[in-house]
């Protein structure tokens, strides 16, 4: 596995998180929309 191929593949899609976390805050302990898009399935 190249690390950097992965990484790179994933750049559209966390630059869009990213923003997407920028764009709708949340408080300090009550981040359930955030927590929603970052759990690990």
């Amino acid at each position: 596995m190249d690390i950097k191929k992965e990484v790179a593949s994933l750049n559209k899609e966390l630059i869009n998180l990213r923003r997407d976390l920028h764009m709708h805050p949340e408080l300090g302990y009550e981040e359930v929309r955030t927590s929603k898009l970052v759990q690990i399935t």
